[in-house]
């Protein structure tokens, strides 16, 4: 008989945000310099298998679409096997 799980309860789930420093800021305004690049990943571990997703950002995709990036992050999910 099938089971039915609640979402992302069939793996274990990580989530890490990696920014890589901005090539030129003005050091008066280091503190608004955005990252050059932002990698956003989410790691889920099933039945001893490594599933990934990443999502890149330039900063002015950053700038506009940070959260909603991290929603969709947010949003990755591994069915059970078996499941479609």
């Amino acid at each position: 008989m099938p089971v039915s799980l609640p979402p992302r309860a069939a793996a274990e789930y990580y989530e890490y945000d990696l920014a890589m420093p901005a090539k030129n800021c003005v050091p008066e305004l280091a503190t608004a310099c955005l990252p050059e690049r932002v990698v956003l990943l989410s790691c889920a571990v099933q039945e001893g298998r490594l599933h990934l997703l990443q999502l890149d950002a330039g900063p002015d995709e950053w700038r506009r679409s940070g959260k909603a990036l991290k929603n969709m992050r947010s949003s990755f999910k591994v069915l059970a096997s078996g499941q479609s």
